[in-house]
């Protein structure tokens, strides 16, 4: 069967109205805001699926309107397709983009308490920088009779703090650890989310006048410093919840940010029950409650903020024995969990300069290495 000359011709012309369509939607879709994205590591699995899809679909296409000119062609076509198809399955293999790869780590990720409490505490504090930036311009405006300039201007103040001060409170982290492991980390986390959310009951609790405004401009630069040092923190201890599913932890607590700023937003100023005073007081009452869960996250091998590891001289689970419990055997045979086990050596850096933990049996380790 010949196709006539004016089907080549209508399928160009059909191709460059899809490809104007497709820019005109990526010129729209392109105008939100970064923060609207899905957390990671959620973006490089719908760009795969996206692209794996588009590229397809073209393939087919061009095998539908070219094959029918000669066998030869087709099996070209078609060894060039299989081709593609091979080196895509091995992009998706390496990348660990596969959607039975993400739902495993995720289950990793959503079965380690760990996990869930960094979320909860860094979710407050993220959101309430949210919450409390949507209402404080027009908070200044009706409590302090600011103009909507200068109220603009000072709320705008805590959001520059953000150049350094995220980079200090990882810096914090860092020499925290240097004195007392992962136990001071915590600790550190714990006194800039306790700051964060006495920030806020204070800040309800200003009185009016020009002594009043003062007190708000310092907290406010005292809250947003603290969220921010409660961040850098906050993402310096969480590498060490779990080698294997770090993407998804770091997916889970960086995505509960936007989830629980809406959630706060509701709950303390959508609400004619409650001032924006007293929702800024009791929403900075929330933090400092749901910061005293950080009193039972701990490491095995580390211990948590109230005691060292459990077990005989303090010595607890070594840090192997806690990262390589995320691979089977088989996995173990195969040499796939090599990578966890070099990691395990390193964070043996989080014990603190004062004490040296417990010694793996010689049977673990060399199976590891296999």
């Amino acid at each position: 069967m010949v196709m006539a000359d004016g089907y080549d011709d209508e399928v160009i012309v059909e191709e460059e109205e899809e490809e104007e369509a497709e820019d005109e939607t990526e010129e729209e879709g392109g105008q939100g805001k970064l923060g609207t994205l899905p957390p990671p590591p959620v973006l490089p699995f719908a760009a795969v699926a996206t692209a794996s899809f588009v590229q397809t679909a073209g393939e087919l296409r061009h095998l539908s309107t070219h094959g029918a000119g000669g066998g030869v062609a087709a099996a070209r076509e078609l060894s060039v397709y299989g081709r593609w198809r091979r080196s895509r399955a091995q992009q998706r293999s390496v990348l660990g983009a596969g959607w039975r790869e993400a739902a495993q780590l995720y289950g990793i990720a959503l079965l380690n308490y760990r996990s869930l409490l960094l979320a909860l505490n860094y979710g407050l504090s993220c959101g309430a920088e949210m919450a409390l930036y949507n209402i404080l311009p027009y908070y200044l405006v009706r409590r302090y009779g600011m103009s909507y300039v200068g109220a603009g201007a000072l709320a705008a103040a805590p959001g520059l703090l953000n150049v350094g001060s995220r980079l200090l409170g990882m810096r914090a982290s860092e020499l925290l650890c240097t004195v007392s492991g992962m136990r001071g980390r915590l600790w550190g986390l714990w006194a800039a989310q306790a700051g964060c959310g006495l920030s806020c009951v204070l800040l309800g609790q200003c009185g009016d006048g020009r002594g009043g405004l003062a007190a708000t401009a310092v907290l406010l630069l005292l809250f947003g410093l603290s969220a921010q040092m409660a961040a850098g923190v906050t993402f310096s201890i969480v590498p060490y919840v779990s080698f294997r599913a770090f993407t998804a932890v770091l997916g889970l607590t960086s995505g509960s940010g936007l989830l629980l700023g809406a959630v706060l937003l509701a709950s303390f100023f959508a609400t004619e029950q409650l001032s924006y005073a007293q929702g800024v007081s009791w929403m900075g009452a929330a933090l400092l409650l749901a910061s005293l869960s950080l009193a039972g996250l701990r490491f095995p091998a580390w211990g948590g903020m109230l005691a060292g590891p459990a077990g005989a001289g303090g010595g607890g689970a070594g840090e192997e024995a806690y990262y390589l419990a995320e691979w089977t055997s088989e996995e173990f045979a195969s040499g796939a969990a090599a990578p966890a086990l070099v990691f395990a050596l390193a964070a043996q850096a989080e014990r603190g300069p004062r004490r040296q933990g417990p010694k793996e049996p010689a049977g673990r380790r060399s199976a590891a290495k296999v």
